[in-house]
């Protein structure tokens, strides 16, 4: 016998088979739902505020950041991020306030750290600086 004709005979085969579909579309538009319509509201501005950084549109990304904070302002990658477009925009008093309320909100936070010793070097406060910058590689050790 053939082993498709013994396929087409088996009714336990048929019945994983049609199981399997089942399976497979179920959790096709499950991933589909949790990804384009769950989704929280934050994450939309926060992935185009990330894009805009990126492409070097920081008003843009600064735009996009500020409305995912409006959602979450515990997010310390949304925040560092407002910071970050701040100090783009030359807009350093607001920068150095955003940097510190990233490191408030997670004092692990390294990137942070490392970001402020980028402000005070443009600042041209390199001794501060520096303290960030060994600050950002104390707290990367201790994480190890």
């Amino acid at each position: 016998m053939a082993a498709h004709k013994i396929k087409q005979a088996d009714p336990i085969y048929n019945i994983l088979v049609k199981i399997s579909i089942i399976l497979f579309l179920l959790f096709t538009g499950w991933l589909l739902w949790d990804h384009f319509i769950n989704r929280p509201p934050e994450m939309k501005y926060y992935l185009s505020a990330n894009t805009a950084f990126k492409d070097k549109r920081y008003s843009s990304s600064l735009e996009s950041y500020l409305k995912a904070f409006q959602f979450n302002q515990n997010d310390t990658y949304i925040i560092e991020g407002i910071a970050r477009s701040y100090m783009q925009l030359n807009d350093f008093e607001n920068s150095l306030k955003y940097f510190k309320l990233s490191i408030t909100v997670d004092p692990k936070f390294a990137p942070a750290y490392a970001n402020l010793g980028v402000l005070y070097d443009r600042e041209k406060d390199y001794e501060i600086a520096w303290k960030e910058f060994e600050r950002r590689f104390k707290d990367k050790k201790d994480t190890k």
